[in-house]
């Protein structure tokens, strides 16, 4: 009988027994435990691979589609100066929409300006164009009839208002 370091008798060393499956050391105990692992990780595998696949859209290009026209219209874009600023006046959605430029046609001055502001004192929004010949005004109230007088004496007025 072999003795231990302490003495004691030493244990000889046999496999572990795990009840009805056998030793460890057996190879049909690992083959028995691989089979059910080998199933698992392969269900998972298909699951995986399943799931990401089914989540993913076929890509086309631009040629395969057409583009849905019945409800998208993009707008053009103005061409003149005065036309895009009558649109940003217009885009304020306001009531009344005039154009003011003088008889003559000159740019206005100063004291054009100061006569507009006094006799139209409810407009809201004033766009000059460039050259300074004509200004657009948008407000939601009519200019009264004495002041429209006056303004009609010394400008040009044209009605762009939404009817």
């Amino acid at each position: 009988m072999k003795t231990g370091s302490a003495g004691a008798p030493a244990r000889e060393s046999r496999p572990a027994r795990l009840g009805f499956l056998g030793r460890l050391d057996d190879p049909s105990f690992i083959h028995i435990m691989w089979r059910p692992t080998k199933h698992i990780f392969l269900i998972c595998l298909i699951l995986t691979t399943g799931l990401s696949l089914s989540g993913c859209k076929r890509q086309t290009t631009a040629d395969d589609e057409t583009p849905d026209t019945s409800t998208y219209r993009p707008e053009s874009t103005p061409a003149t100066e005065f036309e895009q600023k009558l649109k940003v006046v217009r885009d304020g959605h306001f009531k009344y929409v005039w154009v003011f430029s003088r008889l003559d046609g000159r740019a206005f001055t100063p004291d054009d300006s100061q006569v507009l502001h006094t006799n139209a004192p409810k407009v809201v929004d004033w766009v000059g164009m460039d050259d300074k010949k004509k200004f657009i005004a948008g407000s939601n109230f009519p200019i009264d009839p004495p002041n429209l007088a006056v303004l009609q004496k010394r400008f040009k007025i044209e009605d762009y208002s939404v009817k």
